[in-house]
């Protein structure tokens, strides 16, 4: 059964894409993870599709700390979904991530974080409180 996190997202775009690094990793999020997920889909990644018409991909979703050590995260990163923090790595086919940032800016959607990773965008979302900060290519501002 699919479980809807948002017209646009499932919570299977937040898991499968990871299921190709490791199939002997079982990576079935808590009820809580998955709220913060519903949370990171409804309020950055719903909006970024419907205000642009983009199809918005998830390159990396939920990792929980097995995975997440074997992909070599850091300890208590927003992947693993934890107090009330999601994150994905996004990406849209021919959009460079830094324009992709600069819509979610313009549009001042509800995200924490905000890296350019060259290939992908890391957005993350804090569901507790409102704290927007950008990282470009090494430099933290906070908006």
């Amino acid at each position: 059964m699919i479980q809807k996190l948002s017209a646009h997202f499932n919570l299977s775009d937040f898991l499968l894409p990871l299921t190709r690094f490791n199939r002997t990793i079982h990576i079935q999020p808590c009820q809580r993870a998955i709220q913060n997920m519903k949370a990171l889909a409804v309020k950055v990644l719903e909006p970024l599709a419907v205000e642009t018409g983009m199809e918005i991909q998830i390159s990396k979703g939920f990792v929980n700390e097995v995975l997440n050590k074997r992909l070599g995260g850091e300890e208590k990163n927003h992947h693993q979904c934890f107090e009330g923090y999601a994150a994905a790595d996004i990406y849209v086919e021919g959009i460079r991530p830094q324009m992709l940032a600069d819509v979610i800016i313009g549009l001042r959607l509800d995200y924490h974080q905000i890296i350019d990773c060259g290939d992908v965008l890391h957005v993350s979302h804090f569901r507790m409180k409102q704290e927007r900060l950008k990282l470009y290519k090494g430099k933290l501002c906070l908006d």
